[in-house]
């Protein structure tokens, strides 16, 4: 009997063992992406579930809060309007109606809005009064109510009637930008751009409209050009293509502002390009906030 020599071929083995460790790989990675999907999906519910846990305890909150406040509350019912706007004054005639909780025959009550101080009307069992109110109070300001009876005096904020910046109710906004470049050359700042001007109506009074609107460039505070922007306004939107160039030198400051003017008066400034050169041509854009202004030149607000 022949004994046959056999001889192990140890690549292909090798081969197959490695196809196998591979086979064996990819099928973890897609076990364990599978699993990480799986996790992630796990925690984006989880995730959502807690911020919907969460709104409806700040939802509960908010309700708990209002009815302690209408359980607090001096008042069943508060309902009011306001006037026209007095330009001389800056104010608006606010009317105010009320229902007490509780009422007397010695009861009386009294508004008061900064140093003024106005009684109201009793007609039954509603209580009225008008009361001049400023339109450029601050952010968060209400009336101030006193029922006064035998008992003594008894004060709340009508927290109904939030009378902080009136204005931005009563006047139209501005909001203006400038797309585009500056580039320095030869001592000259040319300026190039799309001026986009949007004046957004009042919401009281749809009648207070944006008559004029004006491009002012200053220099080191001076006004150096003024331009009428020749586009009729249409739906309080203006799309105006600038090109202009300025003399302006090492240390200058240039301001560039949209101005706008109200059928009322005001004048609302808003910055559209600042420049200043200090160490050579550097020019950057800084897009400011609107300010108003009276017919005389008095701001009365900037925000």
């Amino acid at each position: 009997m022949n004994n046959e020599n056999k001889t192990i071929d140890w690549k292909i083995i090798l081969l197959i063992v490695l196809a196998v460790v591979i086979v064996g790989g990819f099928i973890m990675i897609n076990r364990f992406n599978a699993e990480k999907h799986s996790l992630e999906n796990k925690i984006s519910n989880l995730t959502a579930e807690i911020n919907s846990l969460r709104g409806n305890i700040s939802s509960i909150y908010d309700n708990v809060d209002d009815r302690m406040k209408k359980e607090a509350s001096l008042l069943t019912g508060v309902e009011y309007s306001f006037g026209e706007i007095d330009t001389e004054k800056h104010t608006v005639p606010l009317l105010i109606s009320i229902i007490p909780k509780t009422i007397t025959d010695d009861m009386t009550a009294t508004v008061r809005v900064g140093d003024k101080t106005v009684e109201f009307v009793k007609n039954g069992n509603v209580f009225t009064a008008e009361i001049s109110v400023g339109i450029f109070l601050e952010y968060g300001e209400h009336p101030i109510l006193n029922i006064t009876t035998d008992g003594g005096i008894k004060t709340e904020y009508i927290e109904d009637i939030d009378i902080g910046n009136l204005y931005l109710e009563c006047l139209p906004c501005l909001y203006s930008g400038l797309h585009g470049s500056t580039r320095m050359s030869s001592g000259f700042l040319k300026i190039e751009g799309q001026l986009y001007v949007d004046c957004k109506p009042s919401y009281y009074g749809q009648d207070v409209t944006v008559s004029k609107v004006e491009l002012v460039t200053e220099v080191n505070g001076k006004d150096i050009d003024r331009l009428d922007i020749p586009d009729e306004i249409d739906a309080g939107t203006i799309d105006y293509r600038l090109n202009k160039s300025y003399r302006v030198s090492n240390g200058d400051e240039l301001m560039m502002y949209t101005v706008a003017v109200d059928s009322h008066g005001y004048v609302h400034k808003t910055l559209i390009e600042h420049w200043y050169n200090s160490d050579g041509p550097i020019a950057e854009y800084s897009y400011g906030e609107e300010e108003i202004y009276d017919k005389n030149g008095n701001l009365l607000s900037s925000n």
